[in-house]
């Protein structure tokens, strides 16, 4: 189906390698961070010694750009896309956030500042928390999680990909004919430029923080339309010949990027970006294995012109959010000084209060709190898809809630900002060091299940664009567990799989008339 087959170069049948040939990581990488953890725990042991906590955070960030480096020097031979998530994740919002605000001085970056010993407590949850998603790595049982990644099957004809570009690419459309005040056109544009400050004027939407409006899944429908444009890419790279379907399928692309600029989410731009530079890297890199080459220059060159047109976009968000895009101040801009990354800090409060002035949430039972970390998290992932104006009285997350109110002094239930817990924080404030190791397990193993997926997607488009399309959610994850900005995947999924499964049985090729076998 696709002109490009996505695999790794060619590898060595050896005990370094795995049943598909792609290179192994060593069994002994998570060992590495008991330094940084045994360092941070004596410090909080201590009551806080801010240069053994800062020495603590030297080596864990140094531990991760030394296997960064190694990710992608070893990226042709394993496509360890796992590992590159993990470690940069760790550089880009974490390691960051605390040399630029914590370290040497402790500058507070929020509110009143913090004790040593607090960022201390916060520091040694996070370095247990990066070396259990390490392990999370090595764990087996991914075959399965696998095949649901590639559940959509690839379409029989290229003529699909056509009508489906189009078809969702009219559905995000929709709203923006039917459900505003002002005119398709000037919606379209505020909703490209207004950012936080005033988009498009709705006649529907939410009642609040908690919706119970059916108008506000009007939203779905855009977000339809961004999953058109994540396969509008793929269809670019991967499939289209014709030069004509190449400008469409970018210009779809394009459209639901400057759209996802406009919302001022630097998320729904790191949505709409990381696939289209893992996907380039990886074509070019596919294409110098295909030729017996380690090392492809424009796979190197190509994703790096489109990281930096990505971290544009979000360094412009960051000073534009909350005003909206004003030429007059693009100079004011600084690229490489990045913002709202301070996943570090956003915690911070939390470790303050918890356990010390409120107990871990899940604490009420002997046990509970060892129990009820996966099965709690994924019960949140069921429920969360169900309309609350179809079911009125669907739980709210009262840790949500409460560290809102901590933050704000406002409900959160009904208007004002929500405040991220961080990835880490959000597994403590409720389970305790349990809940940090159980995350960081199934953290790292989705991380692995997403890698597995890319590995084994045999050259399919589609089962491409999902195994990114989870490796970007998961990188968005560093920001805290929200199942809100998986859903469109999902949501998308199931509708390509029932789509493309009716199609493909409609115009399947007769059967060959089998011969038979007569018996006297």
């Amino acid at each position: 189906m696709s002109e490009i087959a996505i695999q790794a170069g060619p590898n060595s049948r050896s005990s370094r390698v795995d049943d598909w040939g792609y290179l192994k990581r060593s069994p002994y990488a998570p060992l590495a961070f008991l330094m940084p953890t045994l360092l941070s725990g004596l410090s909080w042991f201590a009551g806080g010694q801010a240069w053994l906590t800062d020495i603590a955070f030297c080596f864990l960030t140094a531990i991760c750009v030394v296997y960064l480096i190694l990710e992608l020097y070893s990226f042709p031979k394993r496509f360890g896309i796992a590992g590159v998530i993990l470690y940069a994740g760790v550089i880009i919002w974490f390691s960051h956030d605390y040399f630029s605000h914590w370290i040497g001085h402790g500058v507070d970056i929020s509110i009143d500042a913090f004790e040593p010993i607090v960022i201390a407590k916060a520091t040694f949850c996070h370095s247990l928390f990066i070396m259990a998603m390490c392990l999370g790595l090595y764990l087996p049982f991914y075959k399965t999680a696998v095949k649901i990644v590639h559940i959509v099957p690839e379409p029989n004809t290229r003529v699909f990909y056509v009508w489906m570009l189009g078809g969702l690419f009219v559905m995000g459309l929709l709203p923006y004919l039917l459900f505003t005040r002002e005119s398709f056109l000037v919606s379209i544009w505020r909703d490209m430029v207004a950012m936080r400050s005033g988009g498009t004027k709705w006649t529907v939407g939410r009642t609040g923080n908690i919706n119970f409006n059916f108008g506000a899944y009007v939203s779905l429908l855009v977000q339809m339309g961004q999953i058109g444009g994540q396969l509008a890419v793929f269809y670019a790279l991967l499939i289209a010949r014709n030069p004509l379907s190449k400008i469409m399928a970018w210009g779809i692309w394009a459209f639901w990027m400057a759209m996802a600029f406009g919302s001022g989410t630097r998320g729904e731009v790191l949505f709409m970006g990381l696939p289209a530079i893992g996907l380039l890297y990886l074509k070019y890199q596919s294409i110098a294995a295909s030729w017996m080459q380690r090392f492809s220059a424009r796979a190197y060159i190509y994703a790096a012109m489109f990281m930096l047109i990505t971290l544009f976009l979000v360094q412009f968000q960051g000073y534009f959010r909350n005003t909206g895009f004003q030429t007059e101040k693009v100079g004011d801009v600084k690229v490489f000084q990045l913002k709202g990354n301070t996943m570090f800090s956003e915690g911070l409060l939390g470790y303050m209060l918890v356990p010390q002035q409120m107990d871990f949430y899940y604490n009420n039972r002997p046990g509970e709190m060892l129990v009820r970390p996966i099965p709690q998290t994924v019960y949140w992932f069921a429920v969360g898809p169900i309309p609350r104006a179809l079911w009125n009285g669907k739980p709210i997350d009262p840790v949500w809630s409460w560290y809102n109110y901590q933050y704000t002094g406002t409900d959160a239930t009904v208007r004002g900002t929500t405040v991220a817990q961080g990835l880490v924080g959000y597994w403590y404030f409720r389970y305790g060091l349990s809940g940090i190791i159980q995350g960081g397990l199934l953290l790292g193993w989705l991380m692995l299940v997403s890698e597995k997926a890319l590995q084994r997607c045999a050259g399919s488009p589609m089962h491409l664009m999902f195994s990114l399309a989870l490796a970007t959610w998961l990188f968005r994850c560093f920001r805290g567990v929200n199942f809100n900005d998986f859903y469109p995947i999902l949501i998308g999924g199931v509708m390509l799989y029932f789509v493309i499964s009716f199609i493909n049985l409609a115009t399947a090729p007769p059967a060959t008339a089998q011969p038979q076998l007569r018996t006297q």
